[in-house]
């Protein structure tokens, strides 16, 4: 099979996951989508630079990655005002209760540095190691932010977000 070939059929088996990695990173559907795309294009014009077929995978979402945060990096602190007129005009997002809250969302109000490994780790069930590829990280990093995201995540689930230092 030629390079073009095994490019598209990876894209085609992880469009989804890849969109929903975009997703974690940049919590806003254009951009997410813009990463993806420009993931797709950046992965067609250096295919010679895969190494191994067997990891199409992770070189994907490496690309992801990096095009997301490149994203972010441009949007830096800009307010969407269509995005926050629509949260402050929806009347379910201001009484959406805790137990109507899923659990994706909660993740995706996480810290950012976050958001990605909890995503990556849980989501698509990625090992360490393939997560450090992905992302760059080191090991020891990977895992401190995964604990420090499940902790999170625990005070969110079971405590109701209430972080008043008293035991429960």
């Amino acid at each position: 099979m030629m390079e073009t070939e095994i490019i598209t059929d990876a894209i085609i088996e992880n469009k989804e996951w890849l969109y929903k990695q975009a997703f974690a990173i940049t919590k806003n559907k254009e951009e997410a989508e813009d990463a993806v795309s420009n993931a797709i294009v950046k992965a067609y014009v250096s295919k010679g630079k895969l190494l191994k077929k067997e990891s199409i995978n992770s070189w994907l979402y490496k690309i992801v990655h990096n095009e997301s945060y490149s994203i972010i990096r441009k949007r830096k602190d800009m307010l969407n005002i269509e995005d926050y007129e629509n949260s402050l005009s929806s009347k379910d997002n201001i009484e959406k209760s805790m137990e109507e809250r899923s659990i994706w969302d909660i993740v995706l109000d996480l810290p950012e540095k976050y958001r990605e490994v909890i995503y990556l780790f849980y989501a698509r069930e990625f090992d360490m190691k393939t997560i450090h590829r992905i992302t760059g990280l080191s090991m020891g990093t990977i895992k401190s932010r995964l604990s420090r995201a499940r902790e999170m995540l625990r005070l969110e689930l079971w405590e109701g977000g209430n972080d008043d230092g008293v035991d429960r």
